[in-house]
């Protein structure tokens, strides 16, 4: 799978929810009207979804430590990011504490963040018609973007998510709540890298060299989930 195609494409950060395609007879469509047209629907979609469902774990189990094995283990679960994207960890991932600890030459007593992240990669190869200086025998481009799942265990504390509370600080500062909702607007576009903090650990290496876990606390789940704010619906008529 060749990812580098993913990590840099050219419609990052000129995705607009508020532009969409006016499709007309006779028009020429080209690589720049899909793209619109797809992340119209694709950052309206995730926006949706920060707004009125807000972030973190939806269904499944966030994670579960074995002290005797000294392991991690990262869902099946379901979850929703900052950016309003769906992480589905379909099959539990398991993380070996102690070789994390050595590997990073941490002590027992650590504490280390629980996290998943969104990811992208390019797959399905298919022809395409050679550029101009392209001399490639048989050109190919990838034909779909597989959204796939990273989970992680690290000692740094990522970044926290932005605070989109429907309280008015006081005294009132309009400029503030605006400026907070363009930058998540852009990190949307952006495709941006915001790990979800499922919750975090503290491990202590026991007098036998295993690790245990000694204390673990968890985000918040549904039906708790940070909200940007309640939605009321009043039904005016129905036939």
């Amino acid at each position: 799978m060749d990812q580098g195609c993913c990590a840099d494409q050219e419609w990052k950060g000129v995705w607009d929810p508020f532009v969409r395609l006016c499709y007309q007879f006779g028009m020429l469509l080209g690589v720049d009207e899909l793209n619109q047209d797809l992340g119209y629907g694709v950052c309206k979609h995730r926006l949706s979804q920060r707004l009125f469902a807000g972030y973190g774990l939806v269904w499944g189990t966030d994670f579960t430590v074995d002290d005797a094995k000294g392991t991690l283990t990262v869902g099946p679960l379901f979850a929703l990011d900052e950016l309003g994207r769906e992480l589905y960890v379909k099959d539990p991932c398991t993380i070996d504490l102690k070789q994390f600890l050595d590997d990073n030459n941490l002590d027992g007593g650590a504490t280390l963040y629980v996290t998943i992240s969104y990811r992208a990669c390019c797959v399905a190869p298919v022809p395409a018609v050679a550029a101009p200086c392209d001399d490639a025998a048989s050109p190919t481009m990838m034909s779909r973007v597989l959204e796939t799942v990273q989970c992680e265990l690290t000692a740094d504390l990522p970044p926290a998510p932005i605070d989109l509370s429907d309280d008015p600080p006081i005294p009132p500062d309009t400029s503030t709540q605006a400026s907070r909702f363009a930058t998540l607007l852009q990190l949307i576009r952006d495709d941006a890298d915001r790990p979800l903090l499922l919750g975090t650990i503290t491990t202590a290496a026991d007098p036998n060299g295993a690790t245990k876990t000694t204390d673990q606390s968890r985000s918040k789940t549904l039906p708790h989930l940070d909200m940007a704010g309640s939605v009321s619906l009043r039904v005016v008529g129905v036939r």
